[in-house]
């Protein structure tokens, strides 16, 4: 058995085991049940919540295609998954790994016994994915491509910001039970600098790995870029923090493009 289809075995079944889990103990968020306005850490995690199902009907949209094509590809109907569980292990190693409370490998006393084999089976995914694409990125890079369009690019980054507050938001009830820096004053005045970590990591690792992130899932758009993959994808990263920096969008190119050496590209056979 190959990798491929190792990975895509993988995601059935924690697809199944999730799937399982959301219709036998199925419910509706308070804020939905009793008609009232949800506040940000409520709307956040049923944004997450959503996310979730989101990914298992497409796993299962996968597996469709499959068996039409009569050919295990990781087809792009997988592409979401996929990218959803390395954001969703990101945020959390994150979280984690600032909590006073909570440990990224190890539960909490009260946690169900399916939580250690969807733990389990998350990372084992993880460990085989990052091999997967290390590798499959090496084989694209001469793809031919044309640039991304603005708008295009608006509606990726619409996607990804939707992404990190969700996670950032729905995990802060996380760290309200204690935290590695809430003896710092500043740090407690404000959620921004928790939201900017879960920002940087998110964009480094799914660009580092996978050359996208989820907001480019929808038009198929890729990073390109010239020299080291590390230092450019870094580099971009970084300057998203640089004040105004959105702005420069309404020049030629935006700052997080220019001055890494970076473009968002889509390969021209996905505009046949």
């Amino acid at each position: 058995m190959n990798l491929k289809k190792i990975i895509i075995l993988l995601l059935v079944i924690q697809a199944l085991i999730g799937t399982f889990f959301e219709v036998t103990q199925f419910f509706l968020p308070s804020w939905i049940r009793h008609m009232y306005l949800p506040d940000i850490f409520e709307f956040a995690r049923t944004l997450t919540w959503l996310f979730g199902i989101l990914s298992y009907v497409l796993t299962f949209v996968g597996v469709i295609q499959i068996i039409q094509n009569k050919n295990v590809e990781l087809f792009s109907a997988f592409k979401f998954p996929i990218f959803l569980l390395f954001a969703e292990n990101i945020f959390w190693f994150i979280t984690t790994s600032l909590s006073t409370e909570y440990s990224f490998f190890i539960p909490g006393a009260n946690a169900p016994w399916h939580f250690y084999l969807y733990k389990t089976l998350s990372l084992a995914l993880l460990i085989l994915i990052s091999i997967h694409y290390l590798n499959k990125n090496k084989e694209e890079d001469n793809a031919e491509t044309i640039l991304a369009g603005k708008g295009a690019r608006f509606f990726n980054w619409i996607i990804d910001l939707s992404i990190i507050l969700s996670f950032s938001f729905g995990h802060m009830k996380t760290l309200s039970q204690g935290y590695i820096f809430e003896d710092i004053a500043f740090l407690n005045s404000s959620a921004s600098w928790f939201i900017f970590i879960n920002m940087f990591w998110y964009y480094l690792i799914l660009e580092l790995f996978f050359h996208q992130t989820i907001g480019k899932l929808h038009n198929n758009s890729y990073v390109h870029f010239e020299g080291s993959k590390f230092k450019a994808i870094l580099l971009r990263t970084l300057c998203r923090f640089i004040p105004f920096e959105a702005f420069s969008f309404f020049g030629k190119e935006g700052w997080h493009d220019s001055i890494s050496k970076t473009k968002v590209t889509v390969p021209t056979r996905d505009k046949d």
